[in-house]
């Protein structure tokens, strides 16, 4: 087990299927986030602030 210092923000790579990723991004602007990206990156933000 790594026991150093954890960096504050890592890069993730993650890969969806074209139609999924088309499915969620629509979904994500139709709630009004600019994009998928910028939904899941509120998602990951609230996230942190709730540990």
């Amino acid at each position: 087990m790594n026991s150093g210092p954890r960096p504050e923000y890592v890069t993730v790579d993650v890969r969806l299927p074209a139609a999924l990723y088309t499915d969620l991004d629509a979904y994500a602007v139709a709630h009004g986030y600019g994009s998928v990206d910028d939904a899941v990156s509120d998602a990951l933000d609230a996230q942190i602030q709730r540990a």
